[in-house]
């Protein structure tokens, strides 16, 4: 049943001219990014990772240009903040944190050309729900790396079919530069929003689009929290 109902999908897509629709269903897994969350002061609460307000954006990396492919931008951290979910550190300093956080707002951005397109214009939309869960490696009571794990669920606007005008994305990074460690900034990351003097810049290692019949609610679990860390 479900591969006769994506069939007429991808029927009525054709049949779509100049409609702001992908391709189809699908899934593409796609290498290549980098991210940043700015350390955004609000309403005189102290500028750190994580908390309410801070800004994450996300963009394709091809060796050159930043966001040519894809981009998913203006994320912000809920008034709630980051939530310690777990914390093992020995009597050594050693050992691991994992916080989850909700954002708020967002859009994105995927370029013309590719798989997902169905036509000449690019697919773009809002964010209807987004959450951000990290581990942190500490060493000697330091902070030294971290794996960060973001998935969202978004509108595709322009297009009014129900079973595709949805979008959901998971994108993995890894550490490239936090304060932390005292390094100099490198170059060509997305930049720190809100004014902010400082943030996190993180390699993507991965990023997987999926539009399907069947979209998930964006709720995450504990154990699913967990399983991405193992």
């Amino acid at each position: 049943m479900k591969t006769i109902l994506i069939a007429s999908i991808v029927g009525f897509l054709a049949a779509q001219a100049g409609a702001q629709c992908p391709a189809g269903p699908g899934n593409w897994n796609l290498t290549g990014g980098r991210s940043s969350e700015s350390f955004c002061e609000l309403d005189g609460e102290p500028a750190v990772r994580g908390a309410p307000g801070n800004i994450l954006e996300f963009q394709s990396w091809d060796g050159s240009s930043l966001g040519l492919q894809w981009r998913i931008q203006d994320l912000r951290i809920d008034d709630n903040g980051a939530e310690l979910l777990f914390e093992e550190i020995n009597e050594n300093g050693d050992g691991y944190r994992i916080y989850h956080a909700w954002c708020t707002g967002g859009r994105y951005r995927l370029a013309p050309g590719w798989p997902w397109s169905a036509g000449p214009e690019d697919l773009h939309g809002q964010v209807i729900s987004a959450e951000v869960a990290w581990s942190e490696t500490i060493l000697n009571w330091k902070l030294v790396y971290y794996f960060h794990d973001f998935s969202a669920l978004a509108g595709i606007e322009g297009c009014s079919i129900p079973q595709v005008d949805t979008i959901e994305f998971h994108v993995s990074s890894l550490t490239a530069w936090i304060p932390e460690l005292g390094h100099p900034l490198p170059a060509d990351y997305p930049s720190f929003g809100c004014m902010a003097g400082t943030g996190d810049l993180l390699d993507v290692s991965s990023l997987g689009i999926k539009i399907d019949p069947i979209m998930p609610t964006g709720q995450v679990s504990w154990s699913t929290v967990k399983s991405w860390f193992r």
